[in-house]
């Protein structure tokens, strides 16, 4: 799954990510902006609930950002289906220029 991200500056600090966490959920790979910064994330759980993760040194550009989740185990449904659910991404201790 890809995305894409609008910056309206530059942008330099710790990354927050969020995502739904259940028990038909995948294991996935996060990129930003074509850098694997997340590696291996279960998000599956006998409960429907959230997962954030933190990833350090992270730089956003200004203009468009892209994310992809790449799939590597799934926990399909009753319909065959593997979820992710991504809730959301922030900058938390935005470092000054």
């Amino acid at each position: 799954m890809d995305g894409t991200f609008y910056s309206e500056k530059e942008r330099a600090g710790k990354l927050q990510i969020a995502f739904t966490s259940a028990p038909e959920y995948a294991t996935i790979d996060v990129m930003l902006n074509g850098e694997l910064v997340l590696k291996n994330l279960n998000l599956q759980d006998e409960k429907l609930g959230r997962r954030e993760f933190k990833v350090e040194n992270t730089v956003l550009n200004k203009g468009d950002n892209e994310i992809s989740l790449i799939v590597k185990e799934t926990s399909k449904d009753k319909q065959g289906i593997s979820k992710v659910g991504l809730d959301y991404l922030k900058i938390v201790n935005e470092q000054k220029k």
